[in-house]
Formats: C-alpha cells, sequence, structure tokens
C-alpha cells in the first residue's frame, strides 16, 4: 500500500506548549471564518458539511490503521469542548480500548497464519463425513456386531 500524496505525515514528537497555542489560535481563526457560512442553514446542512470535512481530515491521516485512533481522538476532543457529555466520552474511551484490543488480537491471529503458511504448513485437512468416506464391500453395508 502506497502512502497517498495528500497524506499527513506523522510525528512521533508532541508538540510544545508553544505550538498548540499557535495551532489553537490558528484553528480558532480558521473557524471564525467558517462560521458565517454556515450560519441560519438548517442542522443538516450544517451536519453534512462538518461530516464532509471530518471525513476528509481522516482520509488524510497514513497508514489507514490509525484513522480510528484519529477519529475517536478528534470526537473526545469535541465532547471536552462541551459541557455535560462525560457519558458520551467514558463510552467513546472503552469503545476504542475494546476497537485496539480486537485488532490486537486480529493481527496475533494474522501473525500466526502468515508463520503457518511461511514454514509450508497446510491447514489441516478436514476429517470426512460419513458420506465421504467409502463403504466397506461392493457399495454394501457392513453388518453390526453386537455388543
Amino acid at each position: 500500500m502506497t502512502r497517498p500524496p495528500d497524506a499527513v505525515p506523522l510525528s512521533n514528537e508532541e508538540p510544545t506548549q508553544e505550538e498548540l497555542k499557535a495551532f489553537a489560535l490558528e484553528a480558532g481563526e480558521i473557524a471564525d471564518r467558517i462560521g458565517p457560512l454556515l450560519a441560519g442553514r438548517p442542522h443538516q446542512v450544517q451536519g453534512a458539511v462538518l461530516a464532509d470535512l471530518l471525513a476528509t481530515f481522516i482520509r488524510g491521516f497514513y497508514p489507514p490503521a490509525i484513522r480510528d485512533d484519529v477519529l475517536c481522538g478528534h470526537i473526545l476532543a469535541v465532547i471536552s469542548m462541551l459541557d455535560g457529555l462525560a457519558r458520551a466520552s467514558q463510552v467513546i474511551e472503552e469503545t476504542l480500548a475494546t476497537a485496539r484490543q480486537r485488532r490486537a488480537d486480529m493481527e496475533r491471529t494474522l501473525e500466526a497464519v502468515a508463520r503457518r503458511f511461511e514454514k509450508g504448513s497446510r491447514p489441516e485437512e478436514r476429517p470426512k463425513s460419513r458420506e465421504e468416506t467409502p463403504k466397506e464391500g461392493k457399495g454394501r453395508r457392513t453388518p453390526r456386531r453386537p455388543h
């Protein structure tokens, strides 16, 4: 999988306090410019515009496996800006933890399967069913023995 040309490179470094302040200032300025474009429009239109912008934002992260973490982090950031949504924050955090655990389990399973195939082993054959096993004699059943 190749990296899309518009993907945002991720940095392992945490931003400094000065950078965070600069980001917040720039974000506020952009939001102030977008706000009037949405003002007075039906909430369905506003929601669709914001969903489209969010999808574009999330799509820009690479590799795609991190997009769920980015989306959940973004939702948690929105929740932190609003009052009275503590339960929503808890549900998102629990969902994210479950998703991470499932992804880790799936990755371990895929690695185990890949190791088996790298060694040249094949999946075990399933036992033949009664219909698939050849019958003794020329198509006749063998009489049962008394117990």
